[in-house]
């Protein structure tokens, strides 16, 4: 059958082939030597220039259209900010056009006093860095925290309303937001926040962040040095060494992170439960966390042709360290009256060694069709162990627990993408195969408590393919697309196959989506419905009950169905304001949930709720003062519809944050970050008041080669997390005081200006439940 399907393949190409001439060309700065992407290619008859068709560009500058059989033609290629030129057609292949900038353009850009950073593209906003103050903010993490709808907590990032988003440069997954550090901000050319992928992305993802880099040239040896130092409660340290060879099209790349963290968290915990009887347990917690990793990948890179290229990469994360030592106190009371107070030690231990592989191939200029290749492989191994020692009045008590998870991952993911007249036609499949397997082994328990041994064995085959298509119509824009999922999942306890628990899905997820853009009037609006899915991890489905407390057990649940997220996203920007709507309509919610385990116990686990919706809405309002200040005010709420035994938790929270970044010079920045939260539910969770403030200033030496940051981390020491649960007659109040304040010293520099051109990237979102 694959012979066939390889004849009729090739005897299609060759059949297009005779009866069509394909035009092909590229775009380029002629400065720069920039890939101009989205740029307007028209063919005109040479007699009269009338206009025949036209194209857009693709994102590495390439277009490509069908001529007809007879005639003599012209091309005319235009794109904003240059100057436009017409060509005669004498061959197919016209190779690389070089446009200039408009002098004209280039001289009104340098006395205006503002200019437009965002617009709406199909399914998200984008910011052109480049035509900005925001290539003058240090690295990349800086660039994102100034972006419209996302915000910064530490080191992680969020789209409003959308979770936490993949991330791209140059299609490369980035698997370390430390990567965003490395990264300078002048090297960015471009960043889009889209909202509402396309039908080419995992079902399961919510939102991205794609950057795209200047890429420049040259050859020879280039790299990154960076040393971060944290000072807390405690002193952590992190040195990253980032290196990339160039030989004519070839690259070689590597880098390795090592990093030595020390934290220390107070935490606070009440339950209270009325079973049989009423008991209620004070918890008090220190916890000191130490640990070491290390992170290195090598990888080489080779473009062939104009612009086709393939590569690998090999990265392995090794956690040869990792203690947790925490101290407790318990008082314990029954009908409200005192009964014992009890301590207890906790020795925490936990070692990962993931080992991962992807290659690619990508043919960016084959006839009618571009294609790539993905393919990813992942095998790993975690261990850990927990040893609790419990200490009453006249007994000791010990429980000794420790489990072990091995992964293993294949994956390969294939995008086709033809242009069909001004738009494009993107299809593809993706298929990818993951075992899981997870042993629970009980050393010691305590008398009273009720722990047992156990493994289980989680197998998915993963096929899915899609197709979407783009098509602009003068100021309009439309985006459709289709994807089919078909999963097969197999769950297996003590190595018996467990029926009830493996199941077969198919599953079809439609997106679409229109945007309007009129530049004249600084008015853009976008409309977008995506159907999505969240699987569970397989951790979350794993079937051990670990030990909290003799009052507190945690669990997973091998029998969570996986979510299924309608979404609708409104999108609309005047000037400098934004504003978005979304509405997420859930099917088999899932969320941890305490119940009864038996008369004094409660344990916590992950169940499917029926049915939830969520409302959430943003406005931004990004102005330029003074051409050098530019603050970013944001407004939020989000609103929960669920009802879970008759009880509504429905209260709303509201988000206010406001960036202000300072440019005192290119060389010299500084910001002050503020975010505040109020009270409200996130589903069952009452979340009470959230307030923290970040101040930075940053300063770059030798043509942004040196780079020196201070920041501060909540620097009034306010961001203390409180959350309540009060469910199946039980109330659990939770207050974490993290060590989030402290100061953050980094120094980063460059050599050359070299970056590899690896565009591989991940083939599948699997590996995220390993």
């Amino acid at each position: 059958m694959h012979k066939i399907a390889i004849f009729l393949f090739l005897f299609f190409v060759a059949n297009f082939s005779l009866q069509a001439q394909i035009l092909t060309g590229k775009l380029m700065d002629a400065n720069s030597k920039e890939p101009l992407h989205y740029a307007n290619v028209m063919l005109l008859e040479e007699l009269d220039s009338t206009y025949i068709k036209g194209v857009i560009t693709d994102k590495e500058g390439c277009f490509n259209m069908e001529l007809p059989q007879l005639g003599q033609y012209l091309i005319r290629v235009s794109f904003m900010g240059y100057e436009s030129k017409i060509l005669k057609v004498y061959q197919n292949n016209l190779d690389t056009i070089l446009l200039l900038p408009d002098a004209q353009l280039l001289k009104a850009a340098e006395v205006t006093t503002t200019a437009k950073i965002f617009k709406i593209e199909n399914g998200g906003i984008s910011s052109n860095v480049q035509n900005s103050y925001l290539k003058n903010l240090g690295t990349a993490d800086n660039v994102l925290a100034q972006l419209p709808l996302v915000t910064q907590n530490g080191d992680n990032f969020t789209v409003f309303g959308k979770g936490t988003p993949l991330i791209y440069i140059n299609n490369r997954l980035v698997r370390d937001v430390t990567e965003l550090q490395e990264l300078n901000a002048s090297d960015i050319k471009k960043v889009t926040v889209i909202t509402d992928p396309g039908a080419e992305y995992d079902a399961t993802v919510q939102s991205v962040i794609k950057i795209e880099t200047i890429r420049p040239q040259g050859e020879g040896l280039s790299g990154t040095i960076t040393g971060n130092f944290y000072v807390d409660r405690k002193i952590s340290h992190s040195e990253i060494v980032n290196l990339n060879y160039r030989k004519k099209n070839l690259d070689i790349f590597g880098m390795v992170r090592f990093s030595q963290t020390k934290e220390k968290d107070y935490t606070s915990l009440e339950q209270s439960t009325n079973f049989n009887e009423a008991i209620l347990t004070k918890l008090d917690v220190v916890e000191n966390e130490y640990k070491i990793n290390l992170r290195s990948n090598l990888g080489f890179n080779y473009l062939f042709g104009k612009n086709n290229s393939f590569g690998a990469k090999y990265e392995v994360t090794f956690s040869p360290f990792y203690k947790g030592d925490v101290d407790s106190e318990m008082d314990v009371f029954r009908s409200e009256q005192f009964v014992e107070t009890f301590s207890s030690n906790w020795k925490i231990q936990d070692r990962k060694n993931p080992h991962y592989i992807n290659s690619y191939l990508y043919l960016g200029q084959f006839k009618w069709i571009s294609v790539k290749l993905d393919m990813d492989f992942l095998i790993g191994n975690n261990s850990g162990s927990q040893d609790v020692y419990n200490y009453y009045e006249n007994v000791t008590e010990n429980i000794k627990t420790n489990s072990s998870q091995k992964n293993n991952l294949y994956a390969a993911k294939l995008i086709m993408a033809t242009p069909i007249k001004k738009g494009q036609l993107s299809y593809g499949g993706e298929y990818a195969f993951t075992l899981n397997r997870q042993n629970f082994n009980v050393n010691e328990e305590g008398e009273t408590q009720n722990l047992s041994s156990n493994n289980n064995t989680a197998k998915q085959n993963l096929a899915a393919s899609f197709v979407s298509f783009n098509y602009p119509f003068g100021s309009f824009s439309t985006d459709v697309g289709l994807r089919y999922e078909y999963t097969d999942f197999k769950y297996f306890v003590n190595d018996i196959k467990q029926d009830e628990q493996s199941k077969i899905y198919h599953n079809l997820f439609p997106s679409a989506g229109v945007s309007y853009n009129n530049e004249k009037h600084s008015i853009a609006v976008s409309l977008n419905y995506r159907n999505t899915i969240t699987r569970p991890s397989y951790y979350q489905l794993r079937n051990s009950i670990q030990y909290d407390s003799p009052y507190s057990y945690e669990a997973g649940n091998p029998f969570l169905k996986p979510m299924i997220t309608n979404s609708l996203t409104s999108m609309f920007m005047w000037k400098d304001i934004t504003l978005m709507v979304n509405f997420d309509m859930y099917k088999n919610t899932f969320l941890f949930i305490p119940n009864q385990y038996s008369d004094e116990t409660v344990w916590i686990r992950p169940v499917n709720f029926d049915k939830s919706q969520n409302l959430t809405a943003a406005i931004s309002y990004s102005p330029t003062f003074f051409k050098m200040w530019n603050p970013i005010l944001q407004v939020g709420v989000s609103k929960n519809f669920l009802v879970y035994n008759d009880t509504k938790y429905n209260n709303p929270q509201f988000y206010f944050n406001i960036s202000n970044t300072l440019v005192l010079h290119k060389n010299w920045q500084i910001g002050a970050d503020i975010s505040y939260m109020t009270s409200g539910h996130s589903f069952i969770n009452y979340e009470h008041v959230f307030f923290t403030m970040d101040c930075y200033i940053s300063k770059s030496f030798f043509k942004n080669k040196l780079r020196l940051k201070l920041q501060g981390n909540d620097i009034f020491n306010t961001n203390k997390w409180k959350n309540e649960i009060m469910i199946n007659n039980i109330a659990i109040i939770i207050h974490k005081n993290s060590n989030t304040q402290g100061i953050h010293f980094s120094v980063t520099y460059r050599f050359n200006s070299t970056q590899n051109k690896y565009m591989g990237e991940s083939a599948t979102e699997e590996k995220n439940r390993l």
